[in-house]
């Protein structure tokens, strides 16, 4: 009953490595969100700032 060990050691081995991968995919989506909401409020407050008729470059 050797196997049935070796396929104990393969699915906790399995186990950790996908708990792993989905931990970093999970820290990656999360600074992705966060640099994009912030970006994209940056983004509208300046357009909301700026708008006085002429806004753009070499207007500031």
């Amino acid at each position: 009953m050797s196997w049935a060990n070796t396929l104990v050691g393969l699915y906790i081995s399995a186990v950790n490595t996908t708990r792993r991968l989905m931990l970093i995919y999970a820290l990656m989506m999360l600074g992705i969100g966060l640099g994009f909401s912030g970006g994209l409020t940056w983004y509208i407050m300046a357009n909301i700032v700026s708008t006085g008729g002429e806004s753009g470059p070499g207007h500031g």
